[in-house]
Order: C-alpha cells, then sequence, then structure tokens
C-alpha cells in the first residue's frame, strides 16, 4: 500500500501562518480606521507612525509565533519548512508596508531591507527556540525589550542631567555612551528594523542598517550552521557489529 505523501506546508503551519497575516491586517485597519469609528481608538493613531506600529506588531508575532511553529509535541520542521515560515512573514510584513506606503512616503529600498531583515529575525526565534526552548522567552524578551529599554534609560539620565543634550553628545565618557547606545539600538530587532524604514533611530540620529542587518544575518547564519551540524550528528548511522561464526 502506497504511503501518502507528506505535505510541503502542514496544515497547522498553514493556519497558524495565515492567523498571523490575518491578525496583523485587522489590527493594522483598526488604527487607520477602516473598520469603522465604533471601535476604540480607532484612527487615533497618527497614519505617520503606522509603519513603525506594523513593524513593532510583527515583531511581536515572531517572537511569540516561534514557540507555536517549533512545538515539540508536533512533527519537526524541516529546515526549509523553517525558512518558508520566516520569508512568509517578511513578506508579510513587506506587503503591508507597501500598502502603507500609498498613505505614508516610504523608501522602497527600505521597504525591501526591512522585510529581508524581518526574515531573518523571524528565523533567528525559529531556531532559537528549537534549540532552546525553556531559554527561549528570556533570550528573546532581553534581546528585542531589555535592550532597548537600558539605551533608552540612560540617555534619559543624560538628558535630565545638568548640560541637558550637550553633556549626552559631548565629552569623551558621555560621547563613548552615546555611540554605545546607538551601536546596541542597531543590534535590537525591533529598533534596528524600524530605522531600516526611514534611515534614522527614535532620536532622529543617523541609523547603520548594515550594521542591523549584517549582524542578524551572522546570527543566522551561525544558528542554521548549528542546526545542521547537529542533524548531522542525530542522523549519523551507528557503527555496526558483526559476529563470524567459527
Amino acid at each position: 500500500m502506497a504511503q501518502p505523501i507528506p505535505r510541503f506546508l502542514p496544515f497547522r503551519l498553514a493556519v497558524i501562518l495565515g492567523l498571523a497575516a490575518a491578525a496583523l491586517g485587522l489590527v493594522s485597519s483598526w488604527i487607520t480606521g477602516a473598520l469603522g469609528s465604533w471601535l476604540p481608538f480607532s484612527g487615533a493613531i497618527p497614519l505617520t507612525s503606522l509603519p513603525h506600529v506594523l513593524c513593532g506588531l510583527t515583531v511581536a508575532l515572531a517572537a511569540l509565533l516561534a514557540p507555536l511553529v517549533t512545538d515539540k509535541n508536533a512533527p519537526r520542521l524541516s529546515l526549509t519548512q523553517l525558512a518558508f515560515s520566516a520569508l512568509f512573514q517578511g513578506a508579510m510584513f513587506q506587503f503591508f508596508l507597501m500598502v502603507t506606503a500609498r498613505l505614508v512616503p516610504l523608501d522602497p529600498a527600505g521597504i525591501a531591507l526591512s522585510a529581508l531583515a524581518m526574515s531573518l529575525f523571524a528565523l533567528c526565534c525559529l531556531l532559537i527556540s528549537e534549540a532552546l526552548p525553556r531559554a527561549y522567552t528570556g533570550l528573546v524578551f532581553f534581546w528585542v525589550i531589555v535592550l532597548p529599554m537600558i539605551c533608552y534609560l540612560t540617555a534619559d539620565i543624560y538628558l535630565t542631567g545638568p548640560g541637558s543634550s550637550k553633556s549626552w553628545q559631548g565629552g569623551e565618557q558621555s560621547g563613548l555612551i552615546y555611540g554605545l547606545t546607538h551601536a546596541v539600538l542597531m543590534l535590537s530587532p525591533g529598533t534596528a528594523i524600524a530605522a531600516m524604514l526611514d534611515g534614522a533611530l527614535p532620536d532622529g540620529s543617523y541609523a547603520l542598517p548594515g550594521i542591523a542587518f549584517g549582524s542578524l544575518l551572522l546570527l543566522a547564519a551561525a544558528l542554521v550552521f548549528l542546526r545542521l551540524k547537529l542533524a548531522a550528528r542525530e542522523t549519523k548511522a551507528p557503527a555496526t557489529v558483526s559476529f563470524e561464526v567459527a
């Protein structure tokens, strides 16, 4: 009896990705007021903030979906299926940015680069969740939320001190911390991908998208390499022992 051919995209994964796309579309429609003014806070957020809101929502979805996709109780997905899931999330983000570009001026190069970076971030989340399921929540929480908060608190301490912005950007010690905080912001996915859209960090300073994209690319490549090495070890055939009868 012929065995059924396994589906490239399992039904469970298709449902998860479809619900993620629907959730992002509904939230976008809610923010812009397309669903009607009867909803609370409908149309309250300025349209100029919509690209960054979409970025934050997609980053949150990528981080939250990873444990569901790589659930240990479900069949293990192949690397190709994980890569497809990550690319789908990046394409979903790019689609809504292209729709947003009809309302807010956006650079096409920034849209493409941020979408690729979103795919890399989603792939990193999937691989980390698969390799370290217990530590995943803490690692991603520190990466996405704690790092930017430390930078913003550091900047707030300097800006509320004597000398205000002059002491923040000038001086040897404060200038070093100023550059370090901006470099850390370019390593955190939420602020980095948002900076790729308009080429600037939230405080208006010049961003270096290449640093953020390169760090995500290196991390994703390292995680893929480790997964392939572990898979090769698991599938390695044990040594066979033969017994000869005299």
